[in-house]
């Protein structure tokens, strides 16, 4: 299926445009959180994208919070479909019990927090900035 062009259709949408509009230039110049409901999966993964596109930075990558992981990393495997250069954040793994606990979270963590900074974490990992970060709002309290 084409992407491209149903994110085309809704960029012209007249919702859409005027989302982004009050996601640019706010009433009375104060942001607030804006909730957009009402859309099946796929048409939010879609909606999503063209919103990442129309918000990109070269120096800030777009940062989408969601609900749960499961759904941040089937969007971030969506937004790589795509083209997009895609980083998830996960929260962190708690372990209560007195085993060893598997660190390819902290790591998965160190690493989106090292492209955000243009670090290499390894001898021939390079990161590049990231475009879109998906997470949940548990990782970015943490």
């Amino acid at each position: 299926m084409n992407y491209r062009l149903l994110m085309e259709m809704f960029r012209r949408n007249r919702d859409y445009a005027g989302l982004v509009s009050r996601v640019t230039s706010p009433p009375y110049g104060k942001r607030k959180p804006v909730s957009v409901h009402g859309l099946t999966d796929s048409a939010e993964y879609i909606m999503l994208a063209a919103l990442c596109e129309d918000f990109r930075d070269d120096d800030v990558p777009v940062i989408v919070v969601f609900p749960e992981e499961k759904k941040a990393r089937n969007t971030g495997e969506f937004f790589a479909s795509l083209g997009m250069n895609v980083l998830v954040y996960p929260a962190r793994d708690y372990n209560f019990n007195n085993m060893t606990a598997s660190h390819d979270y902290e790591n998965e963590r160190l690493s989106v927090l090292s492209a955000l900074y243009g670090i290499s974490t390894g001898e021939y990992e390079v990161y590049e900035k990231p475009d879109v970060i998906c997470t949940t709002a548990e990782a970015l309290l943490q």
